[in-house]
C-alpha cells in the first residue's frame, strides 16, 4: 500500500509526505509546516492499494498566538 499525506497550509492541497509498499499497521508523519501562530491547518490522508484509494476525513486544527505567562501577584502567603 502507499500512504500520501496532503496538507492545505498554503492555501491550495500538497502532498507533503508519501510511505511507499507499507504494510497494514499504524502510521504517522510529522509535517513542518505546522508552525505559525493564529493559523488554521488542514490535512487528510490518502491509502492506496492498487486498486482501490481510501481517503480519510479533512481534519484541522487551529494554533493560538503563544504569549509568555503572566507575572505572579499577590502571593499567599504574603512573603511568597
Amino acid at each position: 500500500m502507499t500512504i500520501n499525506w496532503y496538507s492545505n497550509s498554503g492555501g491550495s492541497w500538497k502532498a507533503f509526505a508519501s510511505n511507499k509498499d507499507v504494510e497494514d499497521g499504524t502510521y504517522s508523519q510529522n509535517n513542518d509546516n505546522f508552525s505559525d501562530f493564529d493559523t488554521t491547518y488542514y490535512w487528510y490522508v490518502t491509502v492506496k492499494d492498487g486498486i482501490y484509494t481510501n481517503y480519510s476525513p479533512v481534519f484541522h486544527f487551529t494554533t493560538e498566538e503563544n504569549l509568555p505567562p503572566y507575572k505572579p501577584n499577590n502571593p499567599d502567603p504574603s512573603d511568597g
